[in-house]
């Protein structure tokens, strides 16, 4: 539930649309939100709910859908995200997708983006 009220209120903050509904509901609609930046969402949610699961995927792509806002108020839904996820919720999910970058971006195969520089 913590999720779904982070992703609620970080996304009204951005000036984007609200997400709702569990976990794997936050996950579909928070990558469809940033689509331009992952490319195949399909590809995408499977490979993170199986990989590093759904509440660590729902994180790291609420981190992601607001760190690629052009919004210039991107600054207070950061904030808001932080506090609803604590340091160890927030290393925990990077962790998880740092050991699995390379297998994402070979199956799933987004976009070029400074993400996946992998220099």
């Amino acid at each position: 539930m913590k999720t779904i009220i982070a992703a609620s209120a970080l996304v009204l903050l951005a000036g984007g649309p609200t997400f709702a509904g569990s976990a794997d509901e936050v996950l579909q609609l928070t990558c469809d939100h940033i689509k331009h930046e992952i490319g195949n969402c399909s590809c995408a949610v499977e490979f993170l709910r199986q990989n590093i699961g759904t509440e660590n995927a729902a994180i790291l792509m609420q981190d992601w859908a607001i760190s690629v806002d052009q919004k210039d108020d991107s600054r207070k839904a950061f904030s808001v995200f932080y506090r609803e996820h604590s340091q160890q919720e927030m290393l925990r999910a990077a962790e998880s997708f740092l050991n699995f970058r390379i297998q994402f971006y070979t199956r799933c195969q987004p976009p070029e983006s400074d993400l996946w520089d992998l220099n």
